[in-house]
C-alpha cells in the first residue's frame, strides 16, 4: 500500500490577511528543513484573493473594489 507505487494527493489551504508575511516564509521554511521533502512532488501553487462577505445592500466584491 505504501512505498514508491503509492498514489496519494494531498493539498493544503490557508487563510491568510498577508501572504507574504505569514504564508510566504512558512512555506521557505518546510522547503528548507521538512524531511518529508524528500517524499514530495511539487507540482503547483496559487494564490487568490476572496472578497468578505456581504452587507445588506452591497454587491459581491463591492469592498475589494471600492477601496
Amino acid at each position: 500500500m505504501f512505498g514508491p507505487s503509492a498514489s496519494a494527493r494531498h493539498s493544503f489551504l490557508a487563510y491568510c490577511r498577508d501572504a507574504h508575511n505569514q504564508f510566504v516564509p512558512m512555506q521557505r521554511a518546510l522547503a528548507a528543513k521538512d524531511a518529508m521533502m524528500e517524499y514530495i512532488t511539487h507540482t503547483g501553487s496559487a494564490l487568490f484573493a476572496c472578497p468578505s462577505g456581504l452587507g445588506n445592500g452591497e454587491w459581491w466584491g463591492q469592498r475589494l473594489f471600492e477601496a
